[in-house]
């Protein structure tokens, strides 16, 4: 058994193109036992392992674990600190208390890597989705119990490949909060329950790969730009993550389900007391029945540091004392928070000065979703009536691109 204590902060810099963020202040600290053994697969959490395979078995004992950060800066340590990590899945900040058993097995899908079984368990969870000062919106007072079966981890041609064999799970918050981590107000609970087999999530080198006109036409920045449009190149490198999640349909005997209920007007902070609207056994398949089910939701995510137009939306003087007028271009100068004035018509070495950004591309497709039904549930009533039935969502490609600069 060994005694874990620590306390860091660092900056993290990533740099794509010449261009660089960095995630500002991170901190961490914390504390918590752990246990490292050598153990025989008849001891496994997962009876289908082989008996005579020896693992490597992690255990986590009231581990309490906190960390944050105070958000993004685009260029350099010295500009305008912003937000953006909310769309990269990062929390402002976190603390929670976690304890539960992780397995490592040599071997992963395509014979090396790793094979992972694991059974987690996360409690007096304080998660905030975004802040900005002292105010953000936050999921107070969580549970998060997490199980997962003959995950696979290795890296191939198409990139990092973490395969998913079984994965279940139930999320609840008691509270979501505007405000104060635990002082703000709270607009009731949300609970969720995971259910899925074959999911799998890739991060491989290289971004969009963009170099089109945005908002015009043009095969170039010259004839973009004649075009009223804005050239927009991120360059061959960034990140791609590839997420595919196979949702599988509801196991009453097991407890296995997909799920997501809201619940509100409640007894203050207890669960259960309130009016519950639940939408039930949500599982994807292939389309042309529920036997099959290869395709799932599928959503990729490009990560990418480029130069992008913006656009100012107000006339007068910015918050950092910068004047301009309504659909100014921002025109950097240099690095630093202030080093940027608003012109109204850029010339070309103008526009090779636009602000750096944070560029994502997001994707996603459904072949068939299905959502079994809407339920309605008053207070701790063991019944339930429902409002729709048999709710299906089909053929959907959806695809946004963002660029993400601080506001002013």
């Amino acid at each position: 058994s060994i005694y874990n204590q620590w306390n860091m902060t660092a900056d993290f810099y990533y740099t794509d193109d010449t261009h660089t963020i960095m995630a500002d202040n991170y901190y961490a600290y914390g504390e918590g036992y752990s246990t490292l053994d050598i153990r025989n697969g008849a001891d496994s959490i997962d009876a289908s392992n082989d008996v005579n395979e020896d693992f490597l078995a992690i255990g986590l004992r009231n581990y309490q674990v906190n960390y944050g950060l105070d958000g993004l800066r685009v260029g350099d340590d010295t500009s305008q600190l912003q937000n953006g990590y909310e769309l990269l899945g990062l929390y402002g900040d976190a603390s929670f208390t976690l304890n539960g058993v992780l397995e490592i097995r040599g071997g992963g899908a395509v014979g090396s890597g790793i094979t992972l079984d694991a059974d987690m368990l996360l409690t007096n969870g304080n998660f905030t989705l975004t802040k900005s000062g002292t105010a953000g919106v936050h999921l107070d007072d969580v549970t998060y119990e997490f199980h997962m079966r003959d995950a696979t981890l290795d890296v191939d041609n198409d990139g990092i490949k973490l395969v998913l064999g079984e994965l279940w799970s139930d999320f609840a918050a008691n509270d979501v909060r505007f405000g104060g981590r635990t002082t703000g107000v709270s607009m009731g609970g949300i609970a969720m329950q995971q259910y899925q087999q074959g999911s799998q999530l890739v991060i491989s080198g290289g971004g969009a790969n963009l170099a089109q006109c945005m908002g015009g036409t043009g095969v170039d920045e010259a004839s973009c730009h004649a075009s009223g449009g804005a050239w927009l190149d991120t360059g061959s490198e960034g990140l791609t993550i590839k997420h595919k999640q196979i949702l599988l349909q509801e196991n009453i005997a097991e407890g296995k389900a997909n799920s997501l209920s809201v619940e509100m007007n409640r007894t203050a902070g207890q669960a259960g007391t309130g009016q519950t609207l639940k939408f039930n056994n949500i599982y994807t398949s292939d389309g042309y029945d529920d036997n099959t089910n290869t395709f799932g939701v599928e959503n990729t995510m490009t990560v990418d540091v480029a130069t992008a137009r913006v656009i100012k939306k107000n006339t007068g003087t910015d918050s950092n004392g910068i004047t301009g007028n309504a659909g100014d271009e921002v025109i950097t100068s240099g690095k630093g928070a202030t080093d940027y004035t608003y012109v109204a018509n850029p010339d070309a070495a103008q526009r090779a000065n636009r602000p750096e950004a944070l560029i994502l591309t997001n994707n996603v497709k459904i072949k068939e979703l299905t959502i079994d039904s809407v339920q309605m549930q008053h207070g701790s009533s063991a019944t339930s009536a429902n409002m729709l039935q048999g709710m299906k969502l089909q053929n959907m490609d959806f695809t946004s691109r963002l660029s993400v600069t601080p506001i002013r």
